[in-house]
């Protein structure tokens, strides 16, 4: 690149609503004069780079029909001066053979997207032959990712006869088919947004869409996390986690999510996890994450312990198939609706803690102590849960610890932003988990609630 006063830059992403999502992201993040062409394969990102002079290539690894090396490929064939930006949930250390390092100029890693986008830009103002400027202050949005994210990311514009700018929406008004049709009919699909020193909201909400995209998408396990636990970041963040705790809860995530992919045998539950609302990926991530909250405050916080805890949660359901047995709150919750599952589900969930445990004997390493946690947790401190109906007492120490905090995960989920945290210690008075082993837990998570107002929503 050589005295540009135009940035151009091509973007290769097959998912047209990703697609959508880093063109206004890089918009509102770069502070440059620039150009951005899309293309949906590499065949296509080929055909551009055969015709156009391209600084930067932004592209993904997996393509529908192809593959982000051969966009590469074509570069360095071809000699050209473009900068090539791996944007994919794959590292290219994966595929050496298809991704030389040396010719990689920045690798963004999928859900931490705009996080990537700011160290590229800091990249791009290191190249001294490169002269930066930035005059347009309003960014086209299309009416497709408006109902995409359901609300307005930010404030609305359009353009009158005078050419100025007017407000339509104000920032998170919700985004119904009405406003569609105004924007489509009166407005001609042309509306903006407005890029402004305080970009922190759009660029929030964006990354919420990455997020919700990725966590559905079929890519692996750990980048699936990875997505998970940045949906969830802010719904957790309402219980009182800070920023600082969210991290080490994805550090300890990443390596229990490592060391299950090396159990080919864990693949039939965990990985495959198709169901259309990913409610085990959902539920595995925010479990970890409620555990390694409630066992700071419970002193269990040693790495061996929470590393532990995060296991058993991603393996206690390894024996179920149904997604609807997963999402059952407590034995009480199982028969209260047994009528609706049939004798094989009804066996199946009250056979699965013994069942996993002997899934897990064929593993080559799991924690000490792991067996009994997955065996107990579905007790409850009156003695109702099952197999061994131990009460408040009897229960292990983590057990009760494990217990309470997959019911909480579970309570969320469920409740979605209708979850009240005076009806769950409603809930947990009324089950007796302020009693015996489950005191600390119990207490734990009061403590939570009285660090926010005491009937707070989550924001799911």
């Amino acid at each position: 690149m050589k005295n540009l006063d135009l940035l151009k830059i091509l973007i290769v992403e097959d998912n047209n609503e990703l697609l959508e999502i880093l063109n206004l992201l890089i918009s509102h993040q770069f502070d440059v004069s620039m150009n951005i062409i899309s293309a949906p394969s590499a065949r296509e990102a080929l055909l551009i780079l055969e015709n156009q002079s391209i600084d930067l290539c932004i592209c993904d690894h997996q393509l529908t029909d192809d593959l982000g090396s051969d966009v590469l490929k074509y570069i360095i064939s071809h000699k050209l001066k473009t900068k090539f930006i791996l944007c994919s949930s794959y590292d290219p250390e994966s595929f050496p053979g298809l991704y030389p390092i040396e010719h990689i100029f920045y690798n963004i890693k999928k859900p931490e997207i705009s996080e990537g986008l700011e160290v590229l830009l800091s990249k791009i103002h290191l190249l001294k032959d490169f002269k930066y400027t930035r005059s347009i202050d309003y960014v086209s949005i299309s009416v497709n990712l408006l109902t995409i994210l359901g609300k307005a990311p930010s404030d609305i514009y359009y353009v009158n006869e005078k050419n100025e700018y007017i407000k339509l929406f104000n920032k998170n008004k919700s985004i119904d088919l009405a406003d569609k049709k105004l924007i489509e009919d009166t407005y001609s699909n042309k509306i903006y947004t407005k890029r402004d020193a305080n970009n922190d909201h759009i660029i929030n909400e964006l990354n919420k869409s990455i997020s919700n995209i990725l966590a559905s998408e079929d890519i692996p396990l750990d980048r699936k996390i990875s997505a998970t636990h940045t949906q969830l970041k802010e719904l957790i963040g309402c219980t009182g986690i800070t920023p600082t705790m969210a991290e080490l809860t994805k550090a300890t995530l990443k390596e229990v999510v490592a060391n299950i992919l090396s159990e080919k045998k864990i693949l039939l539950n965990v990985i495959q996890d198709n169901q259309s609302d990913n409610y085990a990926s959902r539920f595995y991530t925010l479990h970890s994450m409620i555990i390694s909250i409630l066992a700071k405050k419970t002193d269990w916080d040693s790495h061996q312990d929470i590393y532990k805890l995060i296991f058993c949660a991603f393996v206690q359901d390894l024996s179920l198939k149904s997604t609807s047995l997963m999402q059952l709150i407590d034995h009480d919750d199982f028969l209260r609706r047994i009528s609706e599952f049939s004798p094989q589900e009804q066996e199946d969930f009250i056979n699965h803690p013994r069942k996993t445990i002997e899934i897990l004997k064929s593993f080559n390493d799991i924690p000490f102590g792991v067996e009994r946690i997955i065996l107990e947790h579905h007790e409850l401190p009156n003695k109702t849960g099952f197999p061994n109906e131990l009460d408040s007492k009897e229960i292990s120490q983590m057990g009760a610890l494990f217990n309470l905090s997959g019911i909480f995960a579970r309570y969320l989920l469920d409740k979605g932003n209708q979850f009240d945290s005076q009806e769950f210690l409603k809930y947990m008075d009324l089950k007796q988990f302020d009693r015996g082993h489950y005191f600390d837990t119990y207490s734990a998570i009061k403590s939570l609630f009285l660090t926010s107002d005491s009937s707070f929503r989550f924001p799911l």
